[in-house]
């Protein structure tokens, strides 16, 4: 089956190593699942730039904190609102934002809809991926 969802979010950006004097912010960001890569998620940034990670670092992570290496995902609550914490980690730096923990409950129950958990490697086109990555090492 072949589906995508996506919700935009607001986002708060209360950590950005680049920027040591960085006040907080408000921005949006689009989170995007496509059944043809059916184990990620993508978060989008305003400027283009794009996260794909674990769809189960999401899952996991609005229950318990979860990491896999410049990924980090955990509860975090604040005042009057639950909110979930995602860490992006890379060579140019780290930056923390906090995403609604209830909107993103129901974007993963959208990609549950589309390929359930513990389903997605018989949802994966296998021969795509394979096929993506000759093509790409061929550039």
């Amino acid at each position: 089956m072949k589906g995508a969802t996506e919700t935009t979010l607001r986002a708060d950006v209360i950590y950005d190593s680049r920027q040591p004097t960085l006040r907080p912010f408000s921005t949006s960001v689009r989170v995007r699942y496509f059944t043809t890569t059916p184990l990620a998620v993508v978060v989008e940034f305003p400027d283009g730039e794009r996260w794909p990670f674990a769809r189960d670092l999401l899952l996991d992570g609005v229950d318990k904190p979860v990491g896999i290496a410049d990924v980090h995902v955990e509860p975090w609550t604040g005042p009057d609102k639950w909110l979930t914490a995602v860490t992006f980690t890379s060579p140019d730096g780290t930056q923390t934002f906090l995403l609604p923990t209830a909107a993103l409950r129901r974007f993963l129950a959208e990609t549950e809809k589309l390929v359930p958990h513990g389903s997605e490697v018989a949802e994966a086109d296998v021969d795509g991926l394979i096929a993506a990555c000759l093509r790409e090492r061929a550039s």
